[in-house]
C-alpha cells in the first residue's frame, strides 16, 4: 500500500481547534471552563481585554467582537453586582451573629443575677440548686466577660 493509498488521517484536534495567528487568546475560552471563582474571572477579564485590543484582527476574520463583549461585560458586570451583594449580605450576617452572641452572654448575665439572689435568699431549695447547675452549663456556651 503506497502512502497516497492510505486513508486521510484526521486532523490532530491540537490542529482541529487553532486559531488563526494572533487570535489564539480566544483559545482561553476553554480553560476559562476548567477554572472556578476568581481565577475563572480573571481570565474572562483579561479576555474580555483581548477582545477589544483585537477587535480589528477579529473583524478581518470575520468575527463580530461586539457579539462576544457586549454579553460577556454584561454578564461581568452581572457578576461583580452579585458579589457585592453577597459580601454586603456575609457582613449582615456576622453583625447578626455578633449580635445575637452579645444578646445569648447579658441574658445569662441576668440569670446568674437572679440565680445567685435566689441562692441567697433559699440556699438549700433543690430548685435552685438546678437552676445553679444549668448557669454553669450555659456558662460554658457564655463565659463571662471581665
Amino acid at each position: 500500500m503506497n502512502p497516497q493509498d492510505e486513508p486521510a488521517s484526521e486532523p490532530s484536534r491540537s490542529a482541529a481547534h487553532q486559531f488563526p495567528p494572533g487570535l489564539e487568546f480566544l483559545s482561553a475560552l476553554r480553560q476559562a471552563e476548567k477554572l472556578e471563582g476568581e481565577e475563572r474571572v480573571a481570565l474572562l477579564r483579561t479576555f474580555l481585554k483581548n477582545v477589544r485590543d483585537f477587535s480589528d484582527r477579529l473583524r478581518q476574520h470575520g468575527l463580530d467582537p461586539d457579539h462576544i463583549i457586549v454579553p460577556l461585560q454584561a454578564h461581568l458586570e452581572q457578576l461583580g453586582s452579585a458579589e457585592k451583594a453577597l459580601a454586603e449580605q456575609e457582613d449582615t450576617l456576622l453583625h447578626s451573629v455578633a449580635d445575637v452572641a452579645e444578646s445569648s452572654r447579658k441574658l445569662v448575665d441576668g440569670l446568674e443575677a437572679v440565680i445567685t439572689q435566689a441562692a441567697e435568699e433559699r440556699p438549700f431549695d433543690p430548685q435552685v440548686q438546678e437552676w445553679q447547675e444549668k448557669l454553669e452549663e450555659m456558662r460554658k456556651q457564655y463565659p463571662k466577660l471581665d
